[in-house]
């Protein structure tokens, strides 16, 4: 797909407003977005202490 936009490069290059954006559609995001996607077992630590005479 081409074609024109219809902005000149100083509205292209100025940016939007994706706060607003996301408020006028709250459905556009995904709630699962930056949720933790994979099961993390918890850390061990384990010591070894040997007492030889």
């Amino acid at each position: 797909m081409t074609g024109s936009l219809p902005l000149t490069s100083q509205q292209f290059f100025a940016g939007f407003d994706y706060e607003s954006m996301l408020q006028a559609r709250p459905n556009l995001l995904d709630p699962k977005y930056l949720q933790p996607n994979q099961f993390q077992a918890p850390r061990e630590v384990r010591l070894l202490v040997r007492w030889e005479f």
